[in-house]
């Protein structure tokens, strides 16, 4: 076995969410240049709870807001994971999702979940010869869509840490990109994942 070193790292953070994520990257600097692989910081380390009685889906962002994407980017370039707490819209929802459609007039142009496993089934489906677009996005889970035998497929998959598996072609890490399929296909799946999985399978 490997052995992983960790860094805990702490502050106080305060109502300016940018201040905040400048002084966490300076503590993740730090903590790589010691050899942490792993830097866990505190809970709140977006913005502060303030007193009980403050509301804080104000200050909340989305998975691809600007503290995310912004410590992710620390992250990335100094190869490192880290664990860091915010307050995170769930306006998408949160559980299990499973859709099925059975005839084009049913399927969605768009499927989204906050939090959870998104399935799309479509081995019921049997498309015509126009050409169909399906959006599908969640923040944190897995994205798992099946396709029928006999429809040509492209998918466009993009996870930000994770990762993907279509049609056999497998990859993880960060910003994971994939393209299968012809451009011509008769079904388009265009799959993003904030934090997560997508699976692309043949029925």
């Amino acid at each position: 076995m490997t052995p992983m070193r960790v860094a805990v790292v702490q502050f106080a953070a305060g109502d300016d969410k940018a201040a905040n994520l400048a002084r966490l990257s300076e503590r993740v600097e730090e903590a790589a240049a010691a050899g942490a692989s792993l830097v866990v910081a505190p809970e709140a380390a977006m913005h502060d709870f303030g007193p009980p009685d403050r509301a804080l889906s104000p200050v909340a962002e989305s998975l691809d807001g600007p503290f995310v994407t912004g410590l992710s980017a620390v992250a990335a370039r100094l190869g490192v994971t880290v664990v860091a707490g915010m307050f995170a819209h769930l306006s998408d929802g949160a559980g299990n999702r499973n859709f099925a459609p059975a005839t084009p007039s049913s399927l969605d142009s768009q499927y989204k979940l906050g939090v959870g496993k998104l399935t799309l089934d479509l081995t019921g489906l049997t498309l015509g010869t126009e050409g169909r677009t399906v959006h599908l996005k969640t923040g944190i889970g897995r994205i798992h869509v099946i396709v029928p035998p006999n429809t040509t497929v492209r998918v466009i998959g993009n996870v930000d840490w994770g990762d993907s598996s279509v049609f056999g072609h497998d990859a993880n890490g960060h910003n994971v990109r994939t393209t299968v399929g012809p451009a011509n296909a008769q079904l388009v799946i265009d799959a993003n994942v904030g934090l997560g999985q997508i699976d692309v399978e043949r029925f």
